[in-house]
């Protein structure tokens, strides 16, 4: 089956996410069939024995839940930010009513 995806990108949201879905569970069941390089094997190797090593350093999961929660907070603020400086640039840009310009 080939799919182009301009022809994904024109079915509704729901559907882009349910198709989504059905992607990552077909990956999901395949996931035997990925196999890891020596070198990225020992990349995790070193990984889990750092966490092993270093427990106490992590913190609590409410530390940890509430530092999760301060970056994707924030990482909202810069996005609605920027969202706010493009709006006001192309309010000013473009030619239709709505924008305000007539």
């Amino acid at each position: 089956m080939s799919v182009e995806l301009s022809e994904i990108l024109e079915l509704p949201v729901s559907e882009r996410i349910k198709l989504v879905g059905d992607i990552w569970d077909s990956i999901a069941a395949d996931a035997d069939s990925v196999r890891v390089t020596a070198e990225q094997g020992e990349e995790l190797d070193r990984r889990i024995a750092y966490l092993r090593d270093n427990l106490d350093e992590s913190g609590s999961w409410s530390e940890v839940r509430n530092r999760t929660f301060e970056g994707l907070y924030g990482a909202v603020s810069v996005w609605r930010l920027l969202r706010r400086r493009r709006r006001r640039h192309f309010r000013f840009c473009d030619p239709s009513p709505q924008a305000g310009i007539r």
